[in-house]
């Protein structure tokens, strides 16, 4: 048996994949974070925020914010895949 071992983290990473829960939570750890991302005056307006499927949906309570960010979404995806480490945004949504 000459098998190198795994650490704990690389398996937990390789399980995470296999069963399809690494963008689950990605989505978590975006969620959580999106004040810290984003700032705090994006953040007092923002009514909610969920990943799904690659898609990042995204509510404002502010119709002005909202357009600004319409018009900077490349940006954001941007910034958001490199905060999380990866491309997990591939759309953003803004309601």
């Amino acid at each position: 048996m000459s098998q190198d071992p795994e650490s704990l983290g690389d398996a937990i990473t390789r399980l995470l994949e296999v069963y399809g829960l690494k963008n689950k939570l990605k989505g978590v750890e975006l969620e959580s974070s999106w004040a810290e991302i984003v700032g705090p005056m994006i953040a007092k307006y923002t009514q909610e925020v969920k990943l799904k499927n690659q898609t990042l949906i995204v509510k404002f309570n502010s119709a002005p914010l909202k357009q600004e960010v319409i018009m900077m979404k490349s940006k954001f995806i941007k910034r958001l895949n490199e905060e999380l480490g990866g491309e997990y945004v591939k759309e953003m949504l803004v309601l």
